[in-house]
Formats: structure tokens, sequence, C-alpha cells
């Protein structure tokens, strides 16, 4: 069956084991203007007992005589969901964070002195003004004049225009 395998890739390059899928066929058969919809029982994504499951439901009494009008595949995993950790709110103030002072272009002309922050030492509560620059190791943050970043209990940063 085609469709199961494609499923089935699909599944395995999102990074879902096949033997934690759990993979259905449902037939949506209509007879006399009625629809019923019968649905296979669930199979494991390493078994091919799915297409022996819809053809029963195909020839089963409940379908004779009816039309399949629509014929569907559906495969399912279990994901592990993450749940955001609070962080714990600063103790110490925002200097340990400073990594020193860097003349930036903010406009086209001329160069500004701007502190540049180390984004690893910033901590809930702690909140920075532009003109500044947050580092990271994998992106820089600018933070422009008239900008404010706030680290927010979960450890994002929140960028707000200043009052």
């Amino acid at each position: 069956m085609r469709y199961r395998e494609q499923a089935v890739k699909d599944m395995v390059g999102e990074g879902f084991d096949v033997e934690d899928m759990q993979i259905s066929l449902e037939a949506v058969l209509s007879s006399n203007g009625e629809k019923q919809v019968l649905q296979s029982q669930r199979t494991s994504g390493g078994s091919r007992d799915v297409r022996e499951a819809l053809i029963n439901s195909l020839f089963s009494k409940e379908a004779k005589g009816a039309t399949l009008e629509t014929l569907s595949l559906a495969a399912e995993c279990k994901v592990v969901h993450w749940e955001p950790v609070a962080v714990e709110k600063a103790d110490v103030g925002i200097d340990q964070a400073t990594k020193g002072v860097r003349e930036v272009y903010w406009e086209k002309e001329k160069p500004t002195d701007s502190p540049i922050y180390d984004r690893e030492k910033l901590r809930y509560g702690h909140t920075i003004q532009g003109p500044a620059v947050v580092e990271g190791t994998d992106t820089n943050y600018p933070v422009a004049r008239g900008w404010a970043l706030q680290v927010d209990e979960l450890g994002n940063f929140v960028i707000t225009r200043s009052s």
C-alpha cells in the first residue's frame, strides 16, 4: 500500500520511531443518501495489518452495496511535550553580565559607545536600556535607542519601546 509507506516515511523523516506509530484507515461510505464511517483498528506502524483491516471493513456486511467516497490514512505518534520552566529571579545586578563597551553604528554616519552584555549571564528581572547589544553563542540581540530589553520569568527576552 503506497500511502502507508509514504506516511511511515514522512513520520520517520520527522524523527519518530516506526514502532511507536499507530496507523489506522477510515472509509466514508454512502448508501441511499446516508453516510457511514468505517474505521480500522489501529495497528503499529511496523505492522502491515492495516491493509487487512481495511479490506475486512470494506467487505463487511455494513458496507455491502455502498459507494466508497473517501479513504484516509492516519499515522499517529505520541509526542513528549516540553514544559517551560521558570527561572530564578536575578539576585545580582546587571553589572555581572556586562562585557564592556564598544562603538556600534546605530546610525549611518557616527558610531555610539554601547554597552555589550553576555547573554548567558542575564537573569529574570534584568532590564537593558538601548542602545546596547547582547551577545549570545548563536546570535546577537541589538537593542536600539528608545527600546528596552527585559528578561521574563522563563528566560525569554521581551523587547519593548521605552517610555
